[in-house]
């Protein structure tokens, strides 16, 4: 789980770079880890290179969204990044806690 806060209002791309075949899904703030296809705004499977996923989306200020990185092999493991771009930094913060919304 990956909290991710813009500081201004824009276009957003987030990108996953991994030996591994990534899936993302972007929450405005809650889910459900029993189905990741409820609330989502947007998934992605594959529409980067390498089996990436990429994800373009308008994002206000300082209003923190969720994405959830998943292995589209059940219970593969391995090595990550998310890349943002957009029209100011951002701030990202791996969040440990799990929560169970629905």
């Amino acid at each position: 789980m990956i909290e991710i806060r813009t500081r201004e209002e824009g276009v957003y791309t987030i990108t996953s770079n991994s030996t591994k075949d990534l899936f993302g899904y972007i929450y405005e703030n809650n889910f459900t880890l029993l189905d990741l296809n409820i609330n989502t705004i947007q998934s992605d499977d594959n529409s980067h290179y390498n089996y990436q996923f990429k994800m373009a989306l308008h994002r206000p200020a300082n209003i923190p969204f969720i994405l959830i990185v998943t292995t589209t092999q059940a219970f593969e493991q391995g090595d990550f990044s998310i890349i943002v771009h957009g029209p100011s930094i951002v701030s990202i913060r791996h969040r440990s806690e799990i929560s169970f919304f629905s």
